[in-house]
């Protein structure tokens, strides 16, 4: 009788073992099973689930300019700001060239914020590239106008040539002179530069008659230009 019990005692131990490690089984199955889906629905990488390409989406840099206006030759800074640590590149068309090429290279700081500071002599449109994203254009207007003179013969009464160049496409030119004796300047004639070559507009005005030392300057677009003298005896 005691062998029996102790047979059945075997037996049932036996049998918990079996069916602990079963349970062990489905359970871990379950759960493997369960972080998988999980992977799977989240989309993530690792355990046999591909990652997905990172974004190449970038957002257009900002750009600005020191200064939209200037009179004469000089230097605008062209700012912005992107991602940061990242390669910018600035483009610039001027003035007769009526293309963007390739100007400069720099690198944004860790907060994304880029310079560049470029010397003009006309005026100018830029803009920046990062990643194949273009930003919005800025421009620079250089209002450069100047005045020759050429006196009559011999600097004897008779007709002055006042010869006006400008970089302003169709530029309105207002002319002034001062006579000997005068004690103000006073326009003396009005007329569209020609069309714009080479980056600039010319008009040679015909002052006739001029019988004593005159002075001249030329005004465009609000900026005056350098003063010439015809000389007079």
């Amino acid at each position: 009788m005691s062998r029996i019990r102790d047979v059945l005692r075997r037996n049932l131990i036996v049998a918990s073992i079996v069916a602990l490690f079963v349970v062990g089984l489905v359970v871990s199955g379950a759960a493997t099973g369960g972080f998988k889906a999980s992977l799977a629905s989240s989309s993530s990488c690792g355990y046999g689930y591909t990652c997905p390409p990172p974004s190449t989406t970038t957002t257009a840099p900002s750009t600005t300019i020191s200064a939209t206006n200037r009179t004469g030759p000089g230097d605008v800074v062209i700012s912005g700001t992107t991602a940061g640590n990242t390669t910018v590149k600035l483009y610039d068309e001027w003035y007769g060239r009526s293309y963007y090429v390739y100007k400069a290279t720099t690198t944004s700081s860790s907060s994304g914020a880029y310079s560049f500071t470029v010397h003009i002599d006309r005026t100018n449109h830029f803009y920046v590239v990062v990643n194949g994203t273009k930003s919005a254009s800025v421009a620079a207007v250089v209002s450069l106008t100047k005045v020759y003179v050429t006196p009559p013969p011999a600097n004897r009464p008779g007709t002055v040539s006042v010869r006006v160049t400008t970089n302003q496409a169709n530029a309105v030119i207002h002319l002034f002179d001062l006579y000997a004796g005068a004690r103000y300047y006073v326009q003396k004639a009005v007329h569209v530069a020609e069309p714009i070559a080479y980056g600039n507009g010319v008009w040679t005005f015909q002052i006739t008659n001029v019988r004593a030392t005159n002075h001249f300057f030329a005004v465009v677009n609000g900026v005056k230009s350098n003063t010439v003298t015809a000389l007079i005896k």
